[in-house]
């Protein structure tokens, strides 16, 4: 058995790789000689900045390696095992089928229970099942479980008759999960036929069960395993070490360049990406520069200040941030205050005529659709009513007043009409008649081909992104889901689609090897970069909150044999700083702000533990204390919201005196400037008026 071979942090270990497979594989003779090498990483990213070194040291064309990210490899694996493939299923798909096995192990009755209802528990469930087969363990019963909520202790005490169930049902219906092939492969893995030699298994970090057996099946047969991390291991890859019995292979003896880090500690989101932007600079390197989120929040303002260059942006964004599931949901709710004998809420339907995408239909003769909506508005705030239907609202364009306004606006009253009428008969009437899964799906594919047309194009490259994933994967695994055709109640219905949307990512694809990415933390495993930028490096956010997991506290995780959660933790420090020392000069931003919390009480932002870390190790290492030398960037007000002139103008004169009144000799307070700038009314009735609350 081959030494693990340990890149040191500062070294490019895609690179050395590409040049160990070129100097040991490469014949020029041979067009296929490349093609006979396997390499392993954790994920799929690597892949493609190896075939770009491999092209830089080769400087010709060439048939590649063969490339996996480890679920892939076990997917092709898993064809040689499954005859005939099973049906991988869904997230939602798995809950469902986990709340019909407890309804048939007695666990639900299904008179008490519906599936919308158990869907967060059928969620947490599935991910439990899953750590369970990727670690090769069975669930242990687990009788009178303390400090769970009551129906956690039902789910727990029959943990393993749901699992016995759930288990004969996926053999049952030829389905299997990621993580059940995963451990049918690891079964089975000395029985296929694979050879270790010519096969790298590179930057893996933490191993679940299945996937040690697997790759450490192939070691045993000759495949090389390359680590990178300093001469002081880290926590798991000394267990890793050790479990194996494996020989070390350093490659280099001396310490590795320290990065230059720069410490930056702003005071909100855009102070910190005002910052960002600066560290970036106006002019390209020829490396590859890194810009970090751990907090999806913070991309769609990054991307409107970010310098106007190629960059790649590969970062899970939540759909239920979006405009267009904005759209979606407050139809959902217009549909949810309908009232059969009264029609719509009045407040629901104007906040549904006023959102954007609707606001920018054209009428049939090429006319804005919003100057209708506008008036439509204004006449339904006129009449005072809290509900209509939507003939009545319909019927408001024929009242006086109105064929002369459309008049001015050049609009045709039968064609305002027609338009409005159109958008009640596509976009509002068809939740009326939902009751299944599919339905939902049609209807909701029936509204973005009015709005958007047949090509589903919004016209802006983010809100395409948003749409592709909407469209083209959460709306057929809809229709396509175990649970497509089973008749649910409206409510129950709408409230399992907002919970399917709250676990659906939107990754943007693009060019993954132009200078400037954008991406997570976990996206950057493997890879350097000459510069990195981390924003948001505050606690809660990198490490997240530690959640509260209502069906399995972390002091039953070692009862039922599974790892501890402070492992998670372990590996993403340890992706943190192997990121932040593989680079060349690294910017640590986070914020120091403070606001009110749910209970009314002012918490305080503090940064993260991994940076009071780095910072504690460079001070250690220099002697001195660092303090004063990380940047704070002042709070600054462009001259232009001062007045032009010197001066009051007299209009305005009494309010502009009492605020200069109030400031003499204390200045403006802090108090009085946060209601002007939260409110200007507030501001105006306290301040200018003096009235009392």
């Amino acid at each position: 058995m081959k030494p693990i071979k340990v890149i040191p942090y500062g070294d490019n270990l895609l690179r050395i790789l590409a040049e160990e497979i070129a100097r040991k594989f490469h014949l020029p003779e041979d067009p296929f000689s490349l093609a006979k090498v396997t390499v392993i990483f954790p994920h799929r990213r690597p892949a493609l900045f190896l075939k770009h070194y491999l092209f830089e040291i080769l400087g010709r064309g060439f048939i590649p390696p063969k490339t996996y990210a480890i679920e892939d490899f076990v997917k092709e694996l898993a064809l040689r095992v499954e005859s005939p493939p099973s049906r991988q299923l869904t997230l939602p798909d798995r809950a469902w089928l986990l709340y019909r096995c407890a309804i048939d192990t007695g666990t639900l009755r299904a008179s008490e229970d519906d599936f919308p209802s158990f869907f967060p528990w059928g969620v947490r469930l599935s991910q439990l099942f899953e750590e369970f087969f990727k670690e090769m363990k069975e669930p242990l019963p687990l009788p009178h479980p303390e400090g769970v909520p009551q129906r956690a202790r039902e789910l727990l005490e029959d943990l393993h008759l749901l699992w016995s169930a759930y288990e004969e049902a996926l053999s049952r219906e030829q389905m299997t999960t990621p993580g059940r092939r995963l451990r049918e492969v690891a079964r089975v893995i000395e029985k296929l036929p694979l050879q270790g030699e010519g096969t790298f298994i590179v930057g893996f970090y933490a191993l679940t069960g299945a996937e040690d057996r697997i790759l450490r099946f192939l070691w045993e047969r000759g495949a090389e395993v390359w680590w990178q991390a300093p001469r002081d291991l880290p926590p798991l890859y000394r267990r890793w070490r050790d479990s194996w019995g494996a020989d070390l292979d350093f490659a280099r003896p001396g310490e590795a360049p320290r990065p230059r880090i720069h410490f930056i500690e702003a005071f909100d989101t855009h102070s910190q990406i005002t910052e960002a932007v600066k560290a970036l600079g106006e002019d390209q390197g020829s490396g590859f520069e890194a810009l970090v989120l751990p907090d999806p929040s913070s991309l769609i303002p990054l991307l409107y200040e970010l310098p106007r260059r190629e960059v790649n942006v590969t970062l899970g964004y939540p759909l239920e941030r979006t405009a267009l599931w904005g759209l979606l949901d407050q139809l959902i709710r217009l549909q949810e205050g309908f009232d059969p004998s009264r029609g719509y809420y009045y407040k629901d339907y104007l906040a549904t005529i006023r959102h954007p995408f609707l606001k920018r239909l054209l009428t049939p003769s090429g006319k804005e659709g919003r100057i209708v909506l506008h008036l439509i508005e204004e006449r339904i705030r006129e009449v005072g009513r809290p509900y209509f239907h939507l003939e009545e609202v319909e019927g408001l364009l024929d009242e006086k007043g109105t064929e002369a306004f459309l008049a001015l606006e050049e609009v045709d009253p039968a064609e305002a009409k027609a338009f409005l009428q159109e958008i009640h008969q596509k976009i509002i009437s068809p939740w009326r008649e939902i009751r299944t899964a599919r339905e939902l799906a049609l209807t909701v594919e029936g509204i973005l081909s009015f709005i958007f047309g047949s090509q589903l194009e919004t016209g802006h490259p983010l809100e395409n992104e948003f749409l592709h994933t909407l469209q083209g994967e959460l709306l057929p695994a809809l229709k396509g889901s175990l649970f497509a055709d089973e008749p649910v109640s409206q409510p129950l219905l709408f409230s399992l689609f907002r919970q399917i949307v709250s676990v659906t990512r939107t990754p943007f694809e693009g060019e993954p090897l132009v200078a400037l990415q954008v991406l997570g933390l976990l996206e950057t495993r493997l890879l350097k970069f000459d510069k990195v930028i981390i924003v948001d490096l505050n606690e809660g956010v990198l490490p997240s909150h530690e959640e509260v997991d209502p069906l399995l506290p972390p002091s039953l995780r070692p009862a039922l044999g599974l790892p501890e959660r402070e492992r998670e933790e372990e590996i993403v420090r340890y992706h943190f700083e192997r990121l932040v020392y593989s680079a060349k000069e690294a910017y640590l931003i986070w914020q120091s702000s403070a606001s009110l919390s749910a209970e009314g009480l002012e918490v305080k932002t503090s940064r993260s533990r991994f940076v009071e870390r780095l910072l504690w190790e460079e001070e250690s290492r220099r002697g001195e204390i660092l303090e004063g030398e990380i940047k704070k960037p002042a709070f600054t007000i462009p001259p232009s919201h001062f007045l032009p002139k010197e001066g009051i103008p007299k209009d305005r004169g009494k309010a502009w005196l009492k605020v200069l009144y109030l400031s003499q000799g204390k200045g403006l307070s802090a108090s009085l400037l946060n209601t002007y700038i939260r409110c200007p009314l507030k501001f105006y009735y306290k301040y200018i008026l003096g009235l009392q609350p």
